[in-house]
């Protein structure tokens, strides 16, 4: 909806409470309760991937979450919750590093949600016939 309408995005916490950097994965604690909570099996899919390519750029895994906000084709300036001038700093260096299509994709497909039913269900070659007599494929789609 963003990029359909030109608008800029603000996302909020992009780091996912620290959890975007790897730290949880390492055992480390945060500045929030509980922060094994930050970490289930999704979230640790999702984090194991932005390490991944991190190591394979030679950066923070901070720096390839927050360029990941920045390169989703539209506007975005991701609001990071720095506590300390040093941290501010360091996810400056994200605008430093360029994901290829191949990195995002990576990322997009590790955080995809499951979109369940009646998503799911929208997508059966049969109903697909039922609800467009079989002009599905005919059909200009939004990508999402």
């Amino acid at each position: 909806m963003a990029k359909h309408f030109g608008l800029t995005v603000t996302p909020w916490a992009p780091l996912a409470g620290g959890a975007l950097t790897g730290k949880y994965l390492k055992g480390d604690k945060g500045r929030l309760p509980d922060s094994s909570k930050r970490l289930n099996d999704n979230s640790t899919r999702i984090v194991k991937e932005v390490v991944s390519i991190a190591e394979e750029l030679g950066c923070n895994p901070s720096h390839v979450a927050l360029k990941w906000t920045m390169q989703q084709g539209f506007s975005s300036i991701p609001i990071v919750g720095a506590t300390k001038g040093a941290q501010i700093e360091d996810n400056l260096r994200a605008t430093a590093i360029e994901l290829s299509a191949e990195h995002l994709e990576q990322l997009n497909k590790a955080s995809a949600i499951e979109m369940g039913f009646p998503h799911d269900f929208f997508k059966e070659e049969g109903v697909r016939l039922v609800n467009y007599g079989g002009f599905y494929d005919r059909i200009e789609h939004a990508s999402i």
